[in-house]
């Protein structure tokens, strides 16, 4: 338990700074909290699939609007390493000398669905869902 109160949770490998999301579930309330923890695992999803489609096809607008609210996303929720991710490829998707091939999609998708597994853990530790 750390000095405000919150319940400490070791690190994972989703790189998500767990002290962090727990004070911003706090803040959302006990009323707005499950609310928050369901729309950010619905939104995660959705990226993940429109990601999967933007990188299959190469479509660079698509990349672009879709790391973008990554870059929101994780930047709100403490998921460094995913937003430093997600701006590197907002960059390359905006510039075309970029190579897209050369962005490790592989592993920013691996870390989506270890963050999307670790948030519904975390929901169901706190009792947000059964």
């Amino acid at each position: 338990m750390t000095a405000d109160g919150t319940q400490m949770i070791p690190p994972g490998p989703q790189g998500l700074d767990e002290v962090a999301f727990l004070r911003l579930l706090t803040s959302a309330g006990a009323t707005d909290g499950p609310e928050l923890m369901r729309r950010l695992r619905t939104d995660l999803g959705h990226l993940v699939a429109g990601l999967t489609e933007a990188f299959g096809t190469g479509d660079r607008a698509a990349l672009r609007t879709h790391s973008h609210v990554l870059v929101a996303i994780a930047g709100t929720i403490g998921a460094r390493h995913i937003h430093r991710q997600a701006q590197a490829l907002n960059e390359c998707a905006k510039d075309p000398a970029c190579v897209l091939s050369a962005f490790d999609a592989a592993d920013l998708m691996r870390r989506l669905d270890v963050l999307i597994n670790r948030l519904r853990e975390i929901a169901i530790d706190l009792g947000l869902e059964g």
